[in-house]
Formats: structure tokens, C-alpha cells, sequence
């Protein structure tokens, strides 16, 4: 299986809104080397408590329906089998740890929801209030969704996206995933881990939440978000050291075959372009985040350096651009330059370096090195790699590397010995 680069689409932010308009989409996400299409929720939508104009896609009313407004299941099929024709995997996001208020369980198997000592549904975080929250304590509930779970494996999804992974059992995700893989040994869990903060607020109220080094025995990739607030304090150009110090710990923490996903963006964060301060720096960290080791993850509309964040509980339209950008030609150089080296990647050593993002890459047969520029910074760079001339495979040029620094104007670089 080669690498998996990942874009991330939600099927209503579509010029038509349906699964036709993203399956019309397909090669140009393939030109641009991307062999994972990761689909937001396509179930029907709750309307008891719904929020906004269309309701939040993570209140599901039925598991084993798909959105009519969006093709129904028919269109569906016919873009999983136009993506697979392409040779791209897709990943359906799965939302189990809640359903929406309106969801059938509801009136017929109140067994399946948290209940308060009064009676009343609870739900683990306040603001999430057009949902009710599972209860995992009840085996029947539990039967239910792996056969749900199931039945979308079995219909030729290649994997999930689990949406607030965290705050499922561990018991419940290690059987889920077994079941799954003796259906298609090659299918993909990656799980929308937490950060810290929730974790520990969800344990201090006596209700159960797994950490990433956890979420690592059972699924495939994880969010980053247990060093998200560091991450984003790098990319405000605030701290680069510390979140290089925690990007090492994490590398060596959890287990050796599960990869985290570099998002900069996606549908719960701001656009990237927002964010990141300068174009500069967002060559460098989109370069960084396709090269460390990982997967990288693009949010529909991050290539085309937009800025304003899709609201996901109305319909907000994208209008992809007919010219490319700058950032396509670099994700699609990024992404050809992770198949051949990627695979061989064994670990990584993150440098503290507090001019640039710095790594050493350690494969089977070869080294990577990578330096990238996400200060912006002007003249010479220090790295901690040997001096002597390098080929900067990303821009095919000679990089010189002498008395421990590199030009900043030869960023982003990335080389091969």
C-alpha cells in the first residue's frame, strides 16, 4: 500500500452539493497526488435541536442511511467505485459516541443513552447540544453499532475517520477494529483524538476517556491535537522549541506503526492561510507537514490558500479555481517525493532548532533530511546535518550546507543520502 496522503472533503460545501459533484472532482485531487478522499459524515441529520440552517453533520438520525439531499446511497456507491477506479482510498466518518436527539434509539432503547441519577440524557460537552451521548456500559448498544460498523466495511468503505475517538472505550474500538480487518485486512482507523484538557475534564467527572498512547495500540493514525496548542504557537511564529521538544517525546511514545496526521487546518480549526502569517511560511510548514513522518492532511480548499472557514451547519459553497496555485504545484510535488521515500522511513529525530523546523529521517536503506523555513527568516539558517553540497529534491536545485548553516532563501529543503 503506498503512503496515504489525505484531502478532506464535506460533499454539501460543493458548488451542487452532492456525491456526483465531488466524484466530477476526483482527478484533480488525483493530480495533485492525493490517494485518500476522507468524506465528512453522509448520514440524515437530526432536526430536534438542530443548529443552524442544515444542523451539524455529527448529529446523526440514522446510521445505516445515506443523505438523500446529498445522492443517497446510489451516488455513493458510484463515487466509491470512481475513487477506487483511481486507485484512491475513502474514509467515512463515523460518529458513535452520540446520535442525534431525533435518532429512533431514543424513544425505542432509552438503555442506549447516559443517563443522569434523575433520569435525564447527559452529554459530555455542553455545547454539543443537538445530541444525546451513548452509553457504552450496554452490551446490546455495543452489538448494534459493530454490526452497523459492519455493514459500511463491507460496502467498500476503506476505512473510518472516528469522530471523538477519545471518548469511546477502548474495549469497544479494540473489538471494532478486529472485526473490520477480518473483513478487509487492509482497512484504516484514524481517530479524532483529544486534547489533554477534555480528557481530563471527561475522567474528573468519573465518565471514561482513552489518551493517545491508548488511541496508538488501536488505530492506524491519530490527530495531533495532544501537541495542537504548541503546534499553533509554532506556526504563530511565538515558540518553535517546545513544540519540538513535545513533536520528540511523541514520536518515541507511542507504538512504532501508527502515524499521526499533520492537518494545519480542517473543518473544526481555521484555514491555514489564516493562521499561518506570511506565504513564506506557509510553503514551509505545508512542506513540513507532507515530509516528517506522518500523513499528511488537506482540508478541501487549503491548496487554493483560502482563508475563510466553511461554516458545517449551513451550505457555504466552495469555488475551487480553474488556475492553480503555487501550493497545488508544491502538494503535488510533496506528495510524488513521499512515494519513494516514505515507505522506507523508519524513525525521525526532530532537532531543536529555534531559526526553522529541523529533522533527520532514518530509513531501511537511506537518510532524509529536512530543513524548512516557517519563521521567514532572512539570510543563513543553522542546521545540525554535515556540511557539503546537497540536492534539494524538492526544488532540484545544489543546496550548500557550510560552517553548520544553509541559505534561508533554499528552504524548503529536503534531501536524500
Amino acid at each position: 500500500m503506498n503512503p496515504l496522503s489525505i484531502y478532506q472533503v464535506f460533499v454539501r460545501d460543493y458548488e451542487g452539493g452532492t456525491f456526483a459533484d465531488v466524484e466530477k472532482d476526483l482527478d484533480r485531487i488525483v493530480s495533485m497526488g492525493f490517494n485518500t478522499l476522507y468524506l465528512m459524515p453522509i448520514h440524515p441529520i437530526g432536526v430536534k435541536g438542530r443548529k443552524g440552517t442544515y444542523g451539524s453533520p455529527y448529529a446523526i438520525r440514522d446510521y445505516y442511511a445515506v443523505e438523500e439531499s446529498l445522492g443517497g446511497e446510489e451516488e455513493f456507491r458510484s463515487l466509491l467505485n470512481a475513487a477506487h477506479a483511481r486507485g484512491m482510498k475513502v474514509l467515512m466518518d463515523i460518529v458513535i459516541h452520540h446520535t442525534a436527539r431525533d435518532h429512533r434509539w431514543v424513544e425505542e432503547h432509552p438503555e442506549y443513552y447516559m443517563h443522569d441519577e434523575n433520569g435525564n440524557i447527559l452529554i459530555a460537552v455542553e455545547e454539543w447540544s443537538d445530541i444525546y451521548d451513548l452509553d457504552f456500559s450496554c452490551e446490546t448498544l455495543r452489538d448494534e453499532l459493530i454490526a452497523m460498523l459492519n455493514h459500511w466495511v463491507k460496502f467498500g468503505a476503506d476505512g473510518f475517520r472516528c469522530d471523538v475517538a477519545s471518548l469511546v472505550p477502548y474495549s469497544f474500538w479494540e473489538r471494532a477494529r478486529k472485526e473490520s480487518l477480518a473483513i478487509n485486512p487492509d482497512f484504516i482507523w484514524l481517530a479524532e483524538s483529544v486534547n489533554q484538557e477534555l480528557i481530563t475534564d471527561i475522567r474528573s467527572r468519573g465518565l471514561e476517556a482513552i489518551g493517545d498512547g491508548e488511541a496508538s495500540m488501536i488505530f492506524d493514525l491519530l490527530y495531533p491535537y495532544d501537541l495542537w496548542t504548541e503546534m499553533m504557537r509554532a506556526v504563530e511564529k511565538k515558540d518553535l522549541k517546545v513544540f519540538q521538544i513535545l513533536l520528540e517525546f511523541s514520536l518515541a511514545e507511542y507504538r512504532a506503526e501508527m502515524r499521526k496526521v499533520w492537518c494545519l487546518e480542517n473543518h473544526d480549526r481555521e484555514r491555514a492561510a489564516s493562521v499561518i502569517p506570511d506565504e513564506v511560511s506557509l510553503i514551509n510548514w505545508t512542506a513540513w507537514s507532507f515530509l516528517a513522518m506522518g500523513v499528511p492532511f488537506v482540508y478541501a480548499g487549503q491548496e487554493y490558500e483560502m482563508k475563510e472557514k466553511p461554516d458545517f451547519f449551513e451550505k457555504e459553497p466552495i469555488h475551487f479555481p480553474k488556475k492553480e496555485t503555487e501550493l497545488c504545484r508544491l502538494m503535488r510535488k510533496l506528495n510524488s517525493l513521499r512515494l519513494f521515500h516514505m515507505e522506507d522511513v523508519l524513525a525521525m529525530k526532530t532537532f531543536v532548532n529555534e531559526s526553522a523546523m529541523e529533522f533527520a529521517e532514518y530509513g531501511k536503506k537511506r537518510h532524509y533530511y529536512g530543513c524548512f523555513n516557517v519563521n521567514h527568516l532572512d539570510g543563513e539558517i543553522p542546521v545540525h546535518f554535515e556540511d557539503g553540497e546537497y540536492r534539494n529534491e524538492i526544488s532540484g536545485e545544489t543546496v550548500i550546507v557550510r560552517n553548520g548553516k544553509l541559505r534561508a532563501e533554499d528552504c524548503p529543503f529536503f534531501s536524500v543520502e
